[in-house]
Formats: structure tokens, sequence, C-alpha cells
């Protein structure tokens, strides 16, 4: 791509993403519950589970909202990315969508605007979540270090999310279907990882289907890296692993975007 054709992408991912963001902005309630979401999570299951003093322990936490920490940050980047679709959806069900497919603009600039929108607000959360866990007493042995391995984390399951959120909003119909799926994947897969218990002490029907949730070894990075420093044995396989998820998830969501919506 010339130099000229990558501008005029950058420029049409930055109007199409400066369109969510003014609309965040202004609906305020919605501003408000986005930057106060991730304190609820934090304060309600630190405090839930506090009493869970093993799960700490064998995670070589100091305490249980060291261990815990990791797990919401990842509940919030599951938020943010698995909502990527809801605007595409009610863009495509009001026919905004088919207006923009009209526009001499990239189609991989409208996918590239919404993951842009969903990134940076998935990580303005973590970042809130980070400051107030630290307030409130976490510790982050990890230091710098860890804090930009749990940002980059985040910001590479964001982008997997979104992608098949978007591959959702793209192949159903109505946004009921949408909701309806979204509603049944969320809470199953938050639970069925290492978020609030290590594996090992989970049912042992549980323990198979935590092992093979993609948001067990983000989570297990993210919190190593927060209490016991960057773990630079299995950390470039996990960023791999990311890698090449979230290349198959962009792939998939072009795909089902030439099909169902062109």
């Amino acid at each position: 791509m010339s130099e000229l054709g990558l501008a005029a992408r950058q420029q049409e991912v930055g109007a199409l993403a400066l369109r969510y963001f003014r609309r965040l902005v202004r609906e305020r309630y919605t501003l408000t519950l986005t930057l106060l979401q991730p304190i609820f999570w934090l304060v309600f299951f630190g405090s839930l589970f506090s009493a869970v003093d093993p799960a700490g322990g064998a995670a070589g936490a100091g305490n249980y909202l060291d261990f815990v920490l990791p797990g919401i940050v990842v509940l919030n980047v599951l938020g943010a990315g698995l909502a990527a679709g809801i605007e595409v959806m009610f863009d495509k069900e009001t026919g905004f969508l088919h207006r923009l497919l009209a526009c001499p603009i990239s189609r991989w600039s409208i996918i590239g605007a919404r993951l842009l929108y969903v990134v940076a607000t998935a990580l303005l959360q973590v970042c809130i979540l980070l400051g107030i866990a630290y307030a409130i007493g976490a510790h982050l042995s990890g230091g710098p270090a860890g804090i930009a391995v749990i940002l980059g984390v985040s910001v590479l399951l964001s982008l997997a999310l979104g992608a098949l959120s978007l591959v959702m909003a793209f192949t159903f119909k109505s946004h009921g279907e949408f909701f309806a799926v979204l509603g049944f994947v969320n809470m199953p897969l938050f639970f069925l990882s290492s978020a609030l218990l290590p594996v090992s002490r989970m049912p042992a029907w549980m323990q198979p289907l935590a092992a093979v949730n993609p948001l067990t070894p983000a989570i297990d990075v993210a919190r190593a890296a927060a209490v016991q420093g960057v773990p630079w044995d299995v950390l470039p396989q996990a960023l791999a692993a990311l890698l090449v998820i979230d290349a198959l998830c962009l792939a998939l969501a072009a795909r089902v975007f030439a099909q169902k919506v062109e």
C-alpha cells in the first residue's frame, strides 16, 4: 500500500472511531458507567471472595485482592470486547452501515475503527482499575514491567473478543439474537476460567473446561506479571498464541463482513 493509501486508511479509521468517542461523551450515563464499572467489579468480587485465602496463597499472591485483580481486569476486557458489535448491530438495523458501504472507503476501516474504539475504552477501564486497586491495597509487585504486560494482554484480548463480537453483529439479523448469544457466552467464559480461583481448586468437572478456555492463559500470565514479576519463560508463547488468535478472529470478521453484509 502506498503512503497516500495508508494515510487515507488512517484518516478513515480516525474519522469513524471519532464518531464512537463523540457518542460516548454525549451519552453521560454510558460514560459514567463505563468509568465506574471496573470499580464495582473490583470492590464486589474483592469483598465477596476476600475470605478465600488459599486462592491467594496458591498463586503466590499476598492477599486475595492481589490474586483477583488480573481476573477482574480480564472481566472488564471481556465486557468491552464483546460489546464491540452492539453499535454495528444497530447501525446495520437502521441502515447507516449500508449507507456507509456506499462511500468510497475501505471495508477494513469500518472494522478497524470499531476495534480502535473497543481497545481504547478497554485500556481506559484497565488503567482506572489498576489505579483504584493500588489505592486500596493491591501490591502490583511486578512493577512497571508487570503493568505493561497486563496492558499488552488486555489489548490483544480485546482485539480478539471485539472481532468475534463483530462476527456476531454481521451474522445475526436482529439485536435480539445478538444479545441472547452475548448473554449466553459472557458469564460462562468468565466463571469457567482462573479469574476467581486457581484451576486446581475448581470442581473436577470444571477443570478441563477452564484449561481450554482462552481466558485462562491470559489471566494466568497477567496474574504472574502482577504478583511475581514478568514471567519471561511463558510470556513469549502466551503473546504468540494471542497474536495467532487475533489474526484468526480478524480474518473471520473480514470474511463474514464480506459474505453477510456486502
